[in-house]
């Protein structure tokens, strides 16, 4: 039986699911990012519940991952010939500029974040791109403050304490996603 958590998540994913085609109509999303868009969320979805259970992230679901987003470059190749170069380049940028960002935070705060969550960040900055991927880490960032600040003043958490970092990026990516960025 899901516990609470596990159902949280679930009801997060059923909203996107419900609510992204409309965003996607009438923003007038291409096929590609459609899909782009539910390999994330639904693979965040997964690496959650893993993150949730025993705090890491399989670096073979983000290789496969990674892989998934490569292949889908074929598609944007076909249906807008000659932006190849860009989407190559704004997969490449938003994985780069989301890894050095929370590295260098990493080496500031002494290892406030785990390497497999850094590298989720570079894959998802992979499918979103810089500007998407700098607005998924502000939305999940700031999530993962709020729970945690409530969970220290309701002395359920120690400053110390480790928290699973990937369930705030699934709902970073979903309210970056349904906002339509």
């Amino acid at each position: 039986m899901p516990n609470i958590k596990h159902k949280i998540l679930l009801a997060a994913l059923f909203v996107f699911t419900v609510s992204f085609p409309f965003v996607a109509y009438v923003l007038q999303f291409g096929p590609v990012k459609i899909v782009r868009s539910y390999v994330l969320v639904y693979a965040l979805y997964v690496l959650s519940g893993i993150d949730l259970e025993t705090k890491t992230v399989p670096n073979r679901i983000l290789l496969v991952l990674l892989g998934v987003r490569i292949i889908l470059f074929v598609p944007e190749a076909v249906l807008y010939p000659g932006y190849l170069g860009n989407f190559v380049f704004a997969s490449a940028a938003g994985a780069l500029l989301s890894m050095a960002v929370l590295a260098a935070g990493n080496l500031i705060c002494k290892h406030g974040m785990g390497m497999g969550d850094i590298k989720l960040f570079g894959v998802a900055g992979c499918y979103v791109g810089m500007g998407g991927v700098i607005v998924i880490m502000f939305f999940s960032l700031f999530f993962a403050a709020l729970c945690s600040g409530v969970l220290l003043l309701r002395k359920r958490l120690r400053a110390k304490d480790e928290i699973p970092f990937v369930p705030f990026i699934f709902a970073g990516t979903i309210v970056t996603f349904l906002l339509g960025i």
